[in-house]
């Protein structure tokens, strides 16, 4: 038996900036969150001032950092839009129900060339 799920969805070709900014995550957390009829206790995000690319940082807008806090685990997501690169960690010990249709949310909101979804059993009590 495990305790929870963990599912990653790694985003390619993410070009449409938004998608790269800290308040759309903080909506499409909200809206996934009731998607997947969880309970969220907070949502907090981070909107990074520049991009660092090795040695180099440019000014303007760099990627984004949000993280949503459930009863039933969280929903993590970082941004490089200098790479087009998004990245989702969405961990539930509830339902698998719920979690696949937080991911089927997240699938068809964030527009990407590529997507690349890893499924990992957390917790074996065995």
């Amino acid at each position: 038996m495990v305790v929870g799920i963990s599912i990653l969805l790694d985003f390619s070709g993410v070009a449409i900036e938004k998608f790269h900014r800290a308040l759309t995550w903080e909506k499409l957390f909200e809206d996934a969150i009731e998607i997947g009829r969880m309970t969220k206790l907070q949502i907090s995000s981070y909107q990074f001032p520049e991009i660092r690319t090795g040695d180099v940082t440019t000014s303007g807008n760099g990627g984004a950092t949000a993280f949503a806090l459930l009863s039933e685990s969280h929903i993590s997501v970082h941004t490089w839009p200098e790479y087009e690169k998004v990245v989702i960690d969405v961990f539930t010990c509830g339902s698998h129900e719920r979690i696949d249709s937080i991911v089927s949310f997240f699938q068809e909101s964030v527009k990407h060339s590529e997507l690349r979804i890893t499924k990992l059993s957390r917790g074996d009590t065995n």
